[in-house]
C-alpha cells in the first residue's frame, strides 16, 4: 500500500510543478468508478483478513482494477496502469497465485533466511517454484525502502499511478476538476 501512496504523492507533486493544461482541453471523465472502488476494497479485504478463496478474490480485484484502467485509457497514464495490472493478472492466472522469490524477501529485509519457512505471504501469493512457467512476472524485485518485494507489473502500475495523479493535478490547476461520467462505459 505504501508504494501506491508514494507513487501518487510523487506524481501529484511533479504534476503541481508542471504548467497547467490549457482550458481548451477536455476535462477527463472517469467511467466505471465502481470497478475501481470494488477492486481496491477486495484487495484490502484480502490483505486484511484470511478469506476463503483468497487467491480468487485477489485475482478478481486485479481484474476489476485492470478493467477500470482499460475503459479509462483516455486519461493519460491509464494505459500504463492497465499494462502493469494485466501483467500481474497473467502471472496469477498462469501460476495459480503470485509467485514470490525467497531471495528477494531476504534482500528487501522482509525476513531472514531462517524465517522463510514460517513466513505467511498472504492470500494470492506463494513462494516461487522451480517449475513456474513465467517466473519473471512474479514478485522478484526487492524494494528495501518499503520493505516489500514487487513484480515488474507492480513497478509498471506504480509508474502509471504517478503519471495519472500528476495529470489530474495539472487538470485541476487550470481551474476545473476532473469528473465522474454520468453514464457507464
Amino acid at each position: 500500500m505504501l508504494p501506491v501512496v508514494a507513487a501518487g504523492v510523487v506524481g501529484a507533486a511533479l504534476g503541481a510543478l508542471r504548467r497547467p493544461h490549457g482550458r481548451h482541453l477536455a476535462t477527463p471523465e472517469l467511467v466505471l468508478v465502481w470497478a475501481a472502488v470494488a477492486g481496491v476494497g477486495l484487495h484490502l479485504a484480502v490483505a486484511r483478513w484470511d478469506l476463503p478463496a483468497g487467491t480468487q478474490l485477489f485475482a478478481a480485484s486485479t481484474a476489476l482494477l485492470a478493467a477500470f484502467a482499460v475503459v479509462n485509457r483516455h486519461v493519460v497514464g491509464m494505459g500504463v496502469l492497465s499494462i502493469g495490472l494485466a501483467s500481474n493478472l497473467v502471472s496469477v492466472a498462469v501460476h495459480g497465485a503470485m509467485p514470490v522469490r525467497a531471495t528477494a524477501l531476504v534482500a528487501a529485509g522482509v525476513a531472514e533466511p531462517g524465517e522463510l519457512a514460517d513466513l505467511d505471504l498472504g492470500a494470492g501469493r506463494r513462494f516461487e517454484q522451480v517449475d513456474d512457467a513465467l517466473p519473471a512476472l512474479g514478485d522478484i524485485v526487492p524494494v528495501g525502502a518499503f520493505g516489500a518485494v514487487l513484480s515488474f507489473g507492480d513497478l509498471i502500475a506504480l509508474a502509471g499511478i504517478g503519471v495519472i495523479s500528476g495529470e489530474l493535478v495539472r487538470h485541476a490547476r487550470r481551474g476545473q476538476r476532473w469528473s465522474l461520467a454520468t453514464s457507464s462505459a
